[in-house]
């Protein structure tokens, strides 16, 4: 995630150099102030939705009994082991590196945030395809799934991602009759 700020910075260097030595021009100028706006912008956004991610995954990992026996509710809604989720991705690269971040998760359904599915792919077309020679591969990769409307996981994958394997209720209980 640290690229967006690397990039912004080498944005106001080469703004500042131009500058200083008189080589500026009113658009260039413009599109250096701009592309290091919207790389810092972009940076403290997945901040933010790191943060988000995080305190939904710490959850996730304090319920992880009451999920394993059948549901729990989290901000009003009720999720089981099967509860579809969703995130969006956004590709960044600068020469050689590539990186692809990922959105906070959102429950399927109630949660509907197309707005941020529209920021990953503009920061994904502006900052993605950058890289030699995964640029290209990540942003044709991430574009495709956010046109979809992100990527699509379960409660049970995210808890298996963290460590831990749970079993649905009712096919533990299955599995307890057969032995």
């Amino acid at each position: 995630m640290l690229i967006l700020p690397v990039i912004a910075a080498l944005f106001v260097t080469g703004l500042t150099y131009n500058l200083a030595t008189g080589r500026a021009t009113w658009p260039n100028t413009v599109a250096q102030i701009m592309i290091a706006t919207v790389a810092l912008g972009l940076y403290g956004l997945f901040r933010r939705e790191r943060a988000v991610d995080d305190r939904f995954l710490v959850w996730l990992l304090r319920n992880a009994e009451p999920l394993g026996r059948g549901a729990a509710t989290y901000n009003g809604t009720r999720l089981t082991l099967d509860t579809h989720l969703r995130f969006f991705e956004a590709t960044t690269s600068f020469l050689v590196i590539s990186v692809r971040l990922r959105s906070r998760l959102f429950i399927e359904g109630p949660d509907c945030h197309a707005r941020l599915g529209i920021a990953c792919t503009l920061a994904t077309l502006l900052f993605g395809w950058w890289g030699i020679p995964w640029g290209p591969i990540f942003t044709a990769q991430s574009l495709w799934h956010n046109v979809r409307g992100g990527r699509r996981t379960t409660v049970r994958h995210e808890l298996a991602d963290l460590g831990l394997s749970l079993r649905h209720p009712d096919r533990a209980a299955d599995e307890a009759d057969l032995t």
